[in-house]
């Protein structure tokens, strides 16, 4: 599976994947760290920090094996039926506005 080798400044090292979406999102904005993915039944938070000026982030694309992912902070379980009824509202008020 590929995978997501991270490195937190020499002391946090973990390896993260997900089966739909595996993501690192640095926001500058508030000087946080995100390191996030999901399938179809769940959300994953590997890292939810704060980052600094001179913080190092190493990032490496690796092939490894399923159970040698590291295990997320959280896990939050995804509702398929909800996401359906946002997704239904919003793109009838895109068709309204003839968006789509």
């Amino acid at each position: 599976m590929l995978a997501l080798e991270i490195h937190i400044n020499d002391s946090e090292h973990f390896t993260f994947a997900a089966d739909n979406l595996a993501f690192v999102d640095l926001n500058y904005g508030i000087s946080k760290l995100e390191i996030c993915g999901a399938d179809d039944s769940y959300f994953y938070v590997w890292v939810d920090k704060t980052i600094q000026k001179g913080d190092k982030l190493f990032v490496r694309l690796v092939d490894v094996d399923k159970d040698k992912i590291s295990s997320p902070q959280r896990a939050t379980k995804r509702d398929r039926e909800k996401m359906k009824q946002v997704f239904e509202k919003l793109k009838s008020e895109l068709q309204e506005k003839q968006l789509i």
